[in-house]
């Protein structure tokens, strides 16, 4: 992931441009090359949306396949927790 694309701010810093932005910032699915977050101030309709809209349906569906096996496994009557 190009982290460059993505802004990474702090609500107080002086001209980050948070203030002037009317509309709340987005957490993105990534973090900076650093490990801070990344936020994202816009309408939700450019590319980086789009990207991180793609990777939260891909996050959400690898959870929900994950809850699937661990239903399967508590189903399980010789499952055991060793």
């Amino acid at each position: 992931m190009n982290h460059d694309i993505a802004k990474y701010f702090e609500p107080w810093s002086a001209g980050d441009g948070a203030k002037e932005h009317p509309g709340p910032a987005r957490l993105l699915p990534w973090s900076s090359a650093d490990g801070n977050p990344c936020y994202l101030l816009g309408d939700g309709t450019g590319h980086v949306s789009r990207v991180a809209d793609d990777i939260e349906c891909l996050q959400l569906g690898m959870a929900d396949d994950l809850i699937g096996h661990a239903d399967e496994l508590l189903a399980c009557q010789g499952a055991s927790n060793r």
